[in-house]
């Protein structure tokens, strides 16, 4: 595993991959904040790597190409458990064959995680968007990690010393 993932309690580390909203987050040349749905993340010895849908994210990419920073909150709809990652070497990279496992699992999770709290899987799917086989990869490494969680530790930092 990286060395700054291995600065995060476990308990960070599995809300990354499973049951959670994962949203992206970047900036435009005029400093405008863009926006969007993740379809999973995969977490290796290279850092992490998150899913796009191009169509769902008009913008984000050429934004994200630009400035190379970026921000994903991984969000456990049933909890409101939240941590933040930010990175400043996010790049696009092309989807590779064992990306897929990983996307679907989430996708799996996700839909999972909202029927135990009532909503059809339709309902989820709808949230989600297709995956299609036109999804790009973001690679990246964080260089600061928050608990984002509604409450007062809410913004502090989860990397431990």
């Amino acid at each position: 595993m990286h060395s700054v993932l291995s600065r995060l309690e476990s308990k960070w580390l599995t809300l990354l991959t499973e049951r959670v909203s994962i949203h992206a987050a970047t900036r435009d040349d005029t400093h405008q904040p863009l926006l969007t749905r993740v379809l999973g993340c995969r977490v290796d010895d290279q850092g992490l790597k998150i899913f796009l849908q191009p169509d769902q994210c008009p913008g984000f990419l050429e934004a994200l190409t630009s400035c190379s920073r970026l921000a994903v909150a991984f969000c456990r709809p049933s909890t409101c458990e939240t941590i933040q990652l930010k990175a400043d070497d996010a790049r696009i990279v092309p989807l590779v064959e064992g990306d897929w496992s990983p996307i679907r699992n989430y996708i799996h999770s996700f839909v999972q995680e909202l029927g135990e709290m009532g909503y059809s899987d339709e309902f989820a799917h709808a949230i989600l968007g297709e995956a299609g086989e036109d999804l790009v990869a973001v690679c990246f490494t964080p260089i600061s990690a928050f608990d984002q969680t509604p409450g007062p530790k809410a913004g502090t930092s989860v990397f431990r010393s």
